[in-house]
C-alpha cells in the first residue's frame, strides 16, 4: 500500500480564490424575468409627466393615476360646469392646425369652423438670384404642370369610360341622344362670349395690385393666387407642399422649403387667428398627420412648432382618428378624398388599425384635369384657357363642383354659362353644352390609369435625408399590408418619358423593381437607389383591399360592421349620387356582405374640415393631458419622445 501524501504547509487552513471579486451565478433560463424599460416611472418622460402633475419630483405614475381618480369623482360630484369651464379656457389656448395636400385650415379649438390658407407663396425674386431663380421657375411649371396631352393611352382609357357608361345606362333602360355628341360640338363651335363691365359685375375678384410700387418680398395664401403675374412678372409661385409631402422638386435647398412653410404659418396665425407670435409659447398646438406619414414631414414640422414659432407644448393625432371624432363614429372605414391625393383608413374604438392605411396619389386635382381634357375634346369655347394660371384653374374647379354629378338625369344634351374672370381681359360670359363629359369625369376614381401622375413622385428624398433606423441603418418609414399589397400588384410605370429617364436604373435593378414598384433602398443610404412608385389603383378595390387587410382576412362581422360604415370626407367626392355609386361597385364585389353603406360627414358638417372638427373634440378628451409633447421633452428626446407621446402608439422606433 502506498503511503498517504502528506499535505503541504501552504494548503492547511488556508483558502485561496482564484479572483478577489464576487462571482455572479449563470441566470437560470427557465425563471428568468427582468422589468427593465417596463414600468412607467422607469421612463424619463412619464417621471416628468408626473412631477409636473404632482408638483414632487419623485411622485410615481401611479400615485398620480390614483390623485387623477378622486378629483375626477369629486367632479362628478360637484357637477360638469366646472369642467366645461376648463375646457373652454383650453380651448382658446389651443391652436388646431391640419395641412392638407392643398390648403392649410387651422383656427383655434374653441372656433366653430378653421380659416382654409391655399397652401402657395408668392416671392418677388431679387437680382442677385436672378439666374438661379429663372432655372427654379422652370422647375415650377414643370412640377405644377397641368398641359392637356390626349396620347393614346389616354384615348384608350377614354374608350374603356364610355363602354361601362354605355353599359349603366342600358341597365337603366335609359336610351342614348341621337348624335348628340355632334351637336354639342357644333353648338360650342360658334358659341361668342358676352363682355359684362365691370362695374356691373358684383363677383369681380379683387386682384392684388399694389400702390407706389411697394412691392412687398412675399405673398401668401389668396394674396398670392390673385396676383397678375403679367403685371408682375417678378414674382413666382411656390407650393412647398404637393401630394400630402414636401414638395422638393420646386426648391433648391431644403431651407428654402421650410421658410415657405413658416411664412405661410406665421401670416395664418398672427394675421388671420390674431395671436401675437410673443405669445404663443402660453399656447398649444394639435398637429394633424396623415395616418401613413413620412417621419421626416413630421420631424420637420415639429421643429417648425417647437424652434420657430415657439408653441408651449404640442399632441399630434392621426387624420382618419381625428375624422371619426368629428363625425362622432367609433368604428368607421375613413376615405378621404383631397385634392392630390387619397387616404383609406380603418378606425376600431378609438384606435387606427396599422395594416389598414393605404395612401394613393390621385384626388380632386386629377379630376378636374380628366374634366378639362373631355371639355376640350368638344371644343370648349373658352379657347385662352391656361391651366398653369390659378384664375383659369379655379375657373374649371368651379365647373366641376356646380355641373358634374352622377344621375340619370344628369344624361342629357345640357346648356349651361359660366363667368371667365381675368386681370387683363375683365368678366366675360360663355355659353356652352355638354352631354356625358359631367357624368364620366366622377367615373374616373375607378379608372385611374386616365390620370396623368407619372411624375407626382419625381425628385422624392432630394432635400431631405432618408428616415433610417438607428439600430440597423435601414429605411424606416412606416408600411402597411395593405399598402404593400397593392404596390406589389400595381405595375411600374410605362410611359416612354419615364423609361428613358430611368434606363439605366431600370437596366441595374431590373429583378428588384419587376416585383415591388416602390422606392426601395440598395447599397449605401449615402445615395440610395430609386425606383418609380405607381400606386394607382381603382377606388372601390382599395377600400376593399383596406377592410380586408384590417380584418386579417376575416369577412365576418367585424368587416361587416365596417362596410356599413364607410365614411367620405375630403373636398375631391363631392358630386351629387357618388356614394350610391361606391356602394353599387362595392356590393357588386361583396356579394357576401348584406349592408354596405356610405355615410355622409353628420350634421350637416362640412367634408372638407370634419378631421379639424375632430381635432377640436379631440382636446376635450381627458385623455389628451397624458399626450402633450413640451418644448422640452422635444429639445432633449427628439423624435424619441413621440413613440410614448402618441394616441395609439402609431409612432414605432
Amino acid at each position: 500500500m502506498a503511503p498517504k501524501r502528506k499535505q503541504s504547509d501552504t494548503e492547511e487552513g488556508i483558502d485561496f480564490k482564484f479572483t478577489q471579486f464576487q462571482i455572479v451565478p449563470p441566470i437560470n433560463q427557465k425563471n428568468f424575468y427582468t422589468d427593465y424599460l417596463k414600468r412607467d416611472d422607469q421612463m424619463y418622460i412619464w417621471r416628468d409627466t408626473a412631477s409636473a402633475k404632482d408638483g414632487e419630483p419623485d411622485t410615481t405614475i401611479g400615485d398620480v393615476k390614483q390623485e387623477d381618480s378622486k378629483k375626477a369623482a369629486e367632479e362628478e360630484e360637484d357637477g360638469m360646469e366646472e369642467n366645461t369651464q376648463e375646457g373652454e379656457q383650453r380651448d382658446a389656448k389651443t391652436v388646431v392646425i391640419h395641412v392638407g395636400s392643398q390648403n392649410l385650415r387651422i383656427g383655434l379649438a374653441s372656433d366653430h369652423s378653421p380659416k382654409t390658407v391655399p397652401m402657395v407663396v408668392a416671392r418677388r425674386m431679387n437680382t442677385v438670384f436672378e439666374h438661379s431663380h429663372l432655372v427654379l421657375s422652370e422647375k415650377c411649371k414643370e412640377s405644377k404642370d397641368r398641359s392637356l396631352r390626349f396620347d393614346e393611352q389616354f384615348e384608350s382609357n377614354l374608350g374603356l369610360l364610355q363602354s361601362e357608361l354605355k353599359a349603366r345606362l342600358k341597365a337603366q333602360k335609359n336610351r342614348p341622344v341621337p348624335n348628340g355628341t355632334e351637336l354639342v360640338k357644333n353648338f360650342n363651335k360658334i358659341s361668342k362670349p358676352e363682355v359684362i363691365p365691370s362695374h356691373e359685375d358684383p363677383q369681380k375678384p379683387n386682384w392684388t395690385r399694389f400702390e407706389n410700387d411697394q412691392r412687398p418680398d412675399v405673398l401668401i395664401g389668396e394674396q398670392a393666387l390673385l396676383l397678375p403675374t403679367k403685371e408682375y412678372p417678378e414674382y413666382r409661385l411656390y407650393y412647398p407642399i404637393r401630394n400630402g409631402l414636401f414638395n422638393e422638386n420646386d426648391y433648391e435647398s431644403s431651407q428654402q422649403l421650410l421658410s415657405d412653410i413658416f411664412e405661410i404659418l406665421k401670416y395664418s396665425i398672427s394675421d388671420l387667428l390674431q395671436i401675437p407670435l410673443s405669445q404663443l409659447p402660453q399656447y398649444s398646438a394639435i398637429f394633424i398627420v396623415s395616418d401613413l406619414y413620412d417621419r421626416i414631414y413630421i420631424e420637420r414640422f415639429l421643429d417648425l412648432l417647437f424652434y420657430d414659432l415657439q408653441f408651449g407644448k404640442t399632441a399630434i393625432v392621426q387624420e382618419s382618428l381625428c375624422t371619426s371624432f368629428g363625425a362622432g363614429m367609433s368604428s368607421a372605414c375613413v376615405v378621404d378624398v383631397g385634392a392630390e391625393k387619397t387616404s383609406i383608413s380603418c378606425v376600431e374604438e378609438g384606435i387606427v388599425i396599422p395594416n389598414s392605411r393605404i395612401n394613393i396619389k390621385y384626388g380632386g386635382d386629377d379630376i378636374t384635369l380628366l374634366f378639362a381634357k373631355l371639355l376640350t375634346k368638344s371644343h370648349f369655347p373658352y379657347h385662352e384657357m391656361d391651366l398653369s394660371l390659378p384664375y383659369d384653374w379655379n375657373l374649371m374647379q368651379s365647373l366641376k363642383e356646380k355641373y358634374c354629378g352622377i344621375s340619370q338625369g344628369t344624361y342629357n344634351i345640357q346648356l349651361n354659362d359660366f363667368h371667365s374672370r381675368t386681370p387683363d381681359d375683365g368678366t366675360k360670359k360663355y355659353s356652352f353644352k355638354v352631354l356625358d363629359e359631367t357624368i364620366l369625369t366622377p367615373f374616373g376614381y375607378f379608372r385611374p390609369d386616365i390620370f396623368e401622375n407619372g411624375r407626382k413622385l419625381k425628385d422624392r428624398y432630394k432635400l431631405f435625408p432618408v428616415p433610417v433606423d438607428v439600430y440597423e441603418n435601414q429605411p424606416n418609414n412606416p408600411e402597411s399590408l395593405a399598402q404593400t399589397t397593392l404596390l406589389q400588384i400595381s405595375a411600374p410605370l410605362s410611359s416612354k418619358e419615364e423609361e428613358e429617364a430611368s434606363l439605366e436604373d431600370s437596366a441595374k435593378h431590373e429583378l428588384s423593381s419587376s416585383k415591388r414598384p416602390r422606392v426601395v433602398h440598395l447599397g449605401s443610404l449615402a445615395s440610395p437607389e430609386k425606383i418609380k412608385e405607381k400606386l394607382v389603383y381603382p377606388l372601390d378595390d382599395a377600400i376593399n383591399q383596406s377592410i380586408f387587410s384590417a380584418c386579417e382576412g376575416n369577412l365576418g362581422d367585424q368587416a361587416k360592421n365596417l362596410y356599413s360604415s364607410i365614411l367620405i370626407v375630403g373636398g375631391g367626392a363631392l358630386f351629387p349620387g357618388f356614394s350610391h355609386l361606391l356602394e353599387e361597385r362595392l356590393q357588386s364585389k361583396r356579394a357576401n356582405i348584406p349592408n354596405v353603406a356610405v355615410l355622409p360627414p353628420p350634421r350637416g358638417l362640412d367634408a372638407q374640415i370634419v378631421a379639424w372638427k375632430g381635432g377640436c373634440i379631440y382636446n376635450r378628451l381627458r385623455i389628451v393631458s397624458e399626450f402633450w409633447i413640451k418644448a422640452s421633452d422635444w429639445r432633449m428626446l427628439g423624435s424619441r419622445v413621440l413613440q410614448y407621446k402618441t394616441l395609439g402608439y402609431f409612432w414605432t422606433g
